[in-house]
């Protein structure tokens, strides 16, 4: 029968051979040159359980022979065992160490298990034992590329294309590189070259779109995700990544469309029901966007991203406690998972059941955590390079963009000191006017978003400059990891986070004595640098509408507001506000939050404050409104209502240039003084209370007098304008003042 099974074998007549092997297996199974024959017909036919089970049959019979191991290698990295794989081709190199086919499997588990330095030294082997193995070549090339180094992979698929014109992995990984350095016509002719072969193949194409993805050029990739969508209208996997590059290009109706096929084909593709769920909040669809990432997770549990994504949902809809699971399940199924860690830790700042001290111990904790993990950590970093020259300041973050941050960072670039050089290092994925802006007045700019933490830290070695601050906190997007490569001698934290970022190798902090007052309770992990005046300055857009006076509609009731993010407005904040509504009869309260355009979420408020007596009547919520809209609508309230423990900043800051008084409380910890710091600073002291009774004295106080003849209200505008906290020149002196004291403390240490 064994003549029989080789002629079957070479007519190429498999699946019969198989039956044939198998019968001879089970009357010969002391045979393990048959068992080994027939795991290689079991691995051709691609049914790798078999193939892995005959395998160690054969290796039981005959533990010595190398091709029997990498057979069993093989077929275990088919089923992802990647482990078990990297031993059994181990074994295999033993036996043989110039052996180039298991050389060649073991980099690919290494690439597999995330390890391509490691994955590239095997190929080099395997080519080493044979020069001329095109798959080694395309390999190393695909381990290079993971490695950062497009340059070299290019060198490595080129060689693998010299060997095998027709092999398109290398073909397909060429194109790859070139479009990572940039050479968009080298890159085409590879991708047409495969194309070119017919029938076009789907895995092709969609190789082709992923390639122009990574080089974060989601446009291109649309053209061929099309072509390969005509090919196969009902691949629900295909629609649902097509839905992602047309969300990462703002095209969300777009994008829910293709993802409603993609569900339609396939309604358990859980990829698909979160695609949508991100596409439904990029048109501001709350609730639909809830459902989806539920509908996600029914149809896997285990998918920590759904679990983020959703936690950030219910913090914007300001449900605590459940945004705090979320993260929490998120930690659990991906302990390294960076966004949820910092956005678990961000949760603890909206909430006052926390303590002070309990928030700095999980800030601690995660920044030692952060710092064991984190490779090749730098505790000492060079020593400043131009102390005594020019004073080169950078500054990362993920919001140079119509952002808050933005807003307030734009003041330190008009009109700098000509000895000091700002160096912008954005993280900033969805760019737009204000990152043009921000990029046209900087001294130097560049774009970390498709760099990762260790190509990033060694770019801001390579600028060295004498102070790095982080502008993000444990906000999202926010690049805490480079920092904890200490690229830098002097590294601060500003701005964008209330909190200790809980890093060692944040040195300082910036605020002011207000904010962070020297007997302050508060713990960091920083050294606090406070500036003799308001840390922040406020620089108006020159789109924002003019002021009403108070008394343009004698007939609309007192109306107080807050425009703050829901996560803020915590109980007790809902049961002060109704107290002070109670002692007002007839006046209103508007809140205005995107969440709120939600029908469940506007209802869940209303019933807050039913809960104190306020009905539904007595409240106006407002969801998203575009551009000016929404500072606009300050003209529809008398008086700002700010938030506690987590003061409102930008939105404090909008309702007093809108003309409109902010009544805030002083707190224990920095989030609950930035209202008192921002008031201070324009000389309004007497809106600053410091305990829930003054607080309603205050506001009912200022509710009795905004509506009376030549209140001293009325022309806030001008006030904040000629007030320090608008003082540009003033806050920029200070501000670099401060980061020198920094550096030079540093140089003292």
């Amino acid at each position: 029968m064994q003549p029989q099974l080789m002629a079957l074998l070479q007519q190429n007549r498999l699946a019969e051979a198989k039956n044939l092997c198998a019968t001879l297996c089970a009357s010969n199974p002391a045979d393990a040159q048959l068992q080994f024959l027939m795991s290689a017909i079991c691995g051709h036919l691609g049914d790798f359980v078999e193939g892995e089970r005959y395998c160690t049959k054969a290796i039981s019979l005959n533990p010595n022979v190398p091709e029997t191991w990498y057979n069993l290698a093989v077929a275990q990295l088919r089923l992802n065992k990647i482990s078990a794989a990297t031993e059994s081709l181990t074994t295999a190199i033993r036996l043989r160490p110039a052996f180039p086919e298991a050389l060649n499997e073991m980099g690919n588990a290494h690439q597999k298990a995330g390890d391509p330095a490691a994955a590239a030294a095997f190929h080099e082997r395997a080519i080493l034992a044979k020069s001329d193995y095109p798959q080694a070549h395309c390999n190393l090339g695909t381990a290079r590329a993971a490695m950062g180094d497009p340059a070299a992979a290019a060198q490595s698929f080129r060689t693998a294309i010299t060997l095998q014109p027709g092999l398109s992995a290398a073909r397909l990984g060429l194109g790859g590189a070139l479009l990572q350095l940039g050479q968009d016509t080298a890159a085409r002719e590879q991708f047409d070259a495969i194309l070119a072969r017919k029938p076009v193949k789907v895995a092709h194409l969609l190789e082709i779109a992923a390639a122009y993805k990574q080089a974060n050029r989601p446009a291109e990739a649309v053209f061929y995700y099309e072509q390969a969508i005509s090919l196969e209208p009902a691949n629900a996997p295909l629609l649902s990544n097509y839905g992602t590059v047309l969300t990462a290009l703002g095209r969300n109706d777009d994008a829910i469309d293709v993802l409603g096929r993609a569900i339609q084909a396939d309604p358990e593709l859980a990829e698909a029901h979160f695609n949508l769920a991100i596409a439904l909040r990029g048109t501001n669809r709350q609730e639909a966007a809830e459902s989806s990432y539920l509908q996600a997770l029914s149809h896997r549990d285990t998918f920590p991203e759904a679990w983020m994504n959703l936690g950030t949902l219910y913090l914007l809809q300001g449900r605590l406690r459940e945004a705090r699971d979320c993260f929490s399940r998120a930690l659990d199924q991906r302990p390294d998972y960076a966004d949820a860690a910092s956005n678990l830790l961000m949760a603890l700042n909206y909430d006052d059941t926390v303590s002070a001290d309990e928030v700095f111990r999980q800030h601690l904790d995660w920044g030692t955590g952060l710092t064991a993990r984190t490779p090749g950590i730098q505790t000492e970093a060079a020593p400043p390079n131009h102390i005594g020259t020019r004073l080169r300041i950078g500054f990362v973050s993920p919001d140079f963009r119509a952002h808050s941050v933005a807003y307030f960072f734009l003041s330190l670039l008009d009109q700098p000191r000509p000895d000091v050089e700002l160096i912008c290092y954005s993280n900033t994925t969805r760019p737009d006017a204000v990152t043009a802006q921000i990029r046209g007045k900087a001294g130097q700019w560049r774009d970390i978003s498709q760099l990762d933490d260790d190509e990033a830290a060694a770019l801001i070695r390579q600028d060295a400059p004498d102070a790095l601050i982080d502008l993000a906190g444990h906000t999202s997007g926010n690049r805490l990891g480079i920092f904890a490569r200490r690229p830098c001698a002097v590294q601060i934290a500003y701005l964008g986070y209330p909190n200790t970022t809980g890093l060692p190798s944040l040195d300082f902090r910036i605020t002011d004595a207000i904010a962070d007052p020297p007997d302050s309770r508060q713990r960091y992990t920083e050294r606090l640098l406070r500036m003799d005046r308001c840390f922040l300055c406020y620089q108006s857009d020159p789109a924002i509408p003019q002021p009403l006076p108070y008394d343009h509609d004698p007939a609309r009731p007192l109306t107080f507001g807050s425009f703050n993010n829901l996560a803020k407005l915590t109980p007790p904040m809902v049961e002060l506000w109704s107290r002070i509504l109670h002692e007002l009869p007839g006046s209103i309260l508007t809140l205005k939050a995107a969440p709120l355009s939600g029908k469940s979420v506007a209802i869940r408020y209303m019933a807050l404050f039913e809960e104190h007596g306020i009905p539904a009547d007595r409240l106006r919520l407002i969801g998203w409104l575009p551009g000016a809209d929404h500072l606009d609508a300050y003209n529809r309230i008398d008086i700002a209502l700010d938030t506690h423990p987590y003061n409102g900043t930008t939105t404090t800051c909008e309702a007093l240039w809108m003309g409109r008084p902010v009544v805030t409380m002083k707190g224990d910890r920095h989030a609950s003084c930035v209202g008192a710091s921002l008031l201070s600073a324009i000389g309004l002291t007497e809106l600053i209370a410091r305990t829930p009774d003054e607080y309603m004295a205050t506001a009912i106080r200022v509710a009795r007098m905004v509506r009376s003849p030549g209140h001293g209200y009325r022309d806030l505008r001008a006030r904040m304008k000629g007030s320090p906290l608008c003082d540009q020149r003033d806050f920029q002196e200070k501000f670099f003042a401060t980061v020198e004291t920094a550096i030079a403390a540093s140089g003292s240490n």
